[in-house]
C-alpha cells in the first residue's frame, strides 16, 4: 500500500501523519503543518461611539440693556481669572437702536433654524431665556467681569457694535467642565450604563485612548430623520476624562466603551477556525494521535484574533490553516 507521511510542526517538536489505505505502501510522500495551542489572555468587550466634546459649565456675559461696545480685552482661546473686565460697553438711549440690536438677535436665531441647526436655536433660546431677570444698573458706562478662572469660548461683540441684552456677548467655560456627548443607537444602548470605563480619543489633537467613564445614560431617546427620509432613535450618553484639561469644546470625539471583560478567555488566529456550508465553525485538532474535527462557538473578534467560547479546551493543539483532508489522520512523531 501506498504511506503518506506528514510532517507537523507543534511548539517546537516534529510529529508524523500517517494514513493507511492506500495500495502502494512503498511510495511516500511529506507534507509539513502547522499546529498551535490556543492564547490564554484577558478580553474587552467594547461599544464604540461618535460625540463631540462640550462644555457642561458655560458662563454667559450679557449686556445690561442695549449697548456700545468701548473696549474689548479679551479674544477667543484667552484665559481669564475671576473678577477680571473682558469689555467696556456704554449703554445707549437711542430706540432705533434698540430696535437694530434686537432684530440682530432675532435674526441669528431665524438663520439656525433656517440652516436645520436645532441644537444651535435651542441653545439660543435658553440663552434668551436667561436673560428675563436683566441686569439694568445705574451706571451708563460698565465693564462686563469674568465670575471664576475661564477660557474665552466664544465672542459676539466687536468695538462700536451696539448689543441686545438679548444674547450672550462672551461666553466662557472652565477645562474642568468639559465632558464627552456621544449618541447611542437602539442596538447598543442597552448595553450602556454609568461608572462603565471607557477610553476617548479625540482625533484634532491626536489624543489617544484617555481612560474616562460614563457619567449618565440619558432616559429617553431623540428620533432623527436623515435626508433620505429614514428615522433613528438615538440617546445621550455623557461621559468625562481623567483629565478634561486637554479637550477642547465642539471637536469630534470618540469612546470605546467596556461594556464587559474576561479574565482568561480562548483565542486563536482566525485561519485557525474553518466554516462549513451550513456556517457552523469548526477546527481540525489533535485527539490523541488523530486529527479531528471539532465544532466550535466564537465569541468576541479582536484585531487579530477570535475567541472561542465552547468546544475547545487551553491544551488542544490546533490546525492553523484546517484542511479537511487530514481529517482522521494518525499521528507519529517524526525525526527532523
Amino acid at each position: 500500500m501506498k504511506k503518506t507521511v506528514v510532517v507537523i510542526a507543534l511548539l517546537g517538536a516534529v510529529l508524523g501523519v500517517s494514513w493507511g489505505g492506500y495500495a502502494y505502501r512503498e511510495q511516500r510522500t511529506t507534507e509539513r503543518l502547522q499546529f498551535l495551542y490556543p492564547e490564554i489572555s484577558p478580553i474587552q468587550d467594547t461599544v464604540q461611539l461618535q460625540g463631540t466634546v462640550i462644555a457642561t459649565e458655560k458662563q454667559r456675559l450679557y449686556a445690561r440693556g442695549t449697548s456700545r461696545v468701548l473696549e474689548l480685552y479679551v479674544a477667543e482661546g484667552d484665559v481669564v481669572k475671576a473678577g477680571q473686565c473682558l469689555l467696556k460697553l456704554e449703554r445707549v438711549e437711542s430706540v432705533a437702536e434698540e430696535q437694530a440690536a434686537a432684530a440682530v438677535a432675532f435674526t441669528r436665531l431665524q438663520e439656525s433654524v433656517m440652516a436645520g441647526d436645532l441644537n444651535g436655536a435651542t441653545e439660543l433660546l435658553e440663552s434668551m431665556d436667561i436673560q428675563t431677570n436683566g441686569m439694568i444698573g445705574d451706571d451708563k458706562t460698565y465693564c462686563l467681569y469674568s465670575e471664576k478662572d475661564a477660557l474665552v469660548m466664544s465672542i459676539d461683540a466687536a468695538e462700536g457694535e451696539t448689543l441686545s441684552a438679548l444674547l450672550p456677548c462672551i461666553t466662557l467655560y472652565t477645562p474642568e467642565s468639559l465632558r464627552v456627548e456621544a449618541m447611542a443607537g437602539e442596538t447598543v444602548v442597552g448595553m450602556l450604563a454609568a461608572s462603565m470605563d471607557c477610553y476617548i480619543s479625540v482625533p484634532a489633537f491626536s489624543i489617544r485612548e484617555l481612560q474616562g467613564e460614563i457619567i449618565s445614560v440619558a432616559p429617553f431617546a431623540t428620533e432623527k430623520t436623515s435626508i433620505t427620509g429614514q428615522s433613528t432613535c438615538e440617546t445621550a450618553v455623557l461621559m468625562r476624562t481623567s483629565d478634561p484639561t486637554v479637550l477642547r469644546p465642539g471637536y469630534r470625539a470618540a469612546a470605546k466603551v467596556v461594556v464587559a471583560a474576561r479574565e482568561s478567555a480562548l483565542l486563536l488566529p482566525y485561519e485557525a477556525i474553518a466554516q462549513d456550508e451550513t456556517g457552523q465553525e469548526y477546527v481540525l485538532k489533535l485527539q490523541g494521535l488523530r486529527v479531528v474535527r471539532q465544532n466550535v462557538q466564537t465569541g468576541s473578534e479582536l484585531e487579530e484574533w477570535v475567541e472561542v467560547c465552547e468546544g475547545l479546551l487551553a491544551q488542544d493543539a490546533v490546525m492553523l490553516r484546517p484542511d479537511l483532508r487530514w481529517e482522521g489522520a494518525l499521528v507519529n512523531f517524526a525525526s527532523h
